[in-house]
């Protein structure tokens, strides 16, 4: 307990024993005591709000450009070279009627060289987006406390006694 703790108990026992307006009277003569009140302001630690932390989930749509790429076909007719005539290889025995004229075998051996291997085929080929979706830690939220100062005028009105002397004359009589 420090010096001003004592005093304070002291001034509260004071003025539980001896309210305002109270006299006392001393052997040595009449003495009046004045008294007045002290306005003792403590704080205390009440709650003043809570806080809870917590998580919710928020749907956003998101757009990003991708770059795709596809094949399309070129279709190209290109002149012969030279206009030479298109050697072919001989043709297989028998497969060839032997009363037609040679230049119309080597003409229909030309022509259908490319039948007897089916038709050419092309395959195109194109790039489509793969979206998948990774969850990643992007901060950490962390909640303290701190304490700070702040100055407040405590007002309340205290009363206390004055002495007053009156001095009355005695009236003639």
């Amino acid at each position: 307990m420090t010096q001003q703790d004592v005093n304070l108990t002291d001034q509260t026992a004071t003025r539980a024993a001896v309210p305002l307006g109270a006299d006392a009277v001393d052997s040595a003569g009449q003495t009046v005591t004045r008294h007045e009140e002290r306005l003792d302001v403590q704080t205390a630690k009440v709650a003043s709000s809570r806080v809870r932390i917590g998580k919710r989930v928020v749907t956003e749509t998101v757009q990003v450009p991708v770059q795709v790429r596809r094949e399309i076909l070129v279709y190209e007719e290109l002149p012969a070279e030279d206009g030479a005539p298109v050697e072919s290889s001989a043709p297989a025995e028998g497969a060839v009627d032997a009363g037609e004229p040679t230049s119309r075998r080597a003409r229909r051996s030309a022509l259908g060289a490319d039948e007897s291997a089916g038709p050419t085929e092309v395959v195109l080929h194109e790039e489509r987006p793969v979206v998948s979706l990774q969850t990643v830690q992007v901060e950490r939220v962390r909640l303290t406390t701190t304490t700070t100062d702040a100055q407040h005028t405590v007002t309340e009105p205290v009363r206390r006694e004055q002495v007053e002397l009156v001095h009355q004359t005695p009236t003639a009589s």
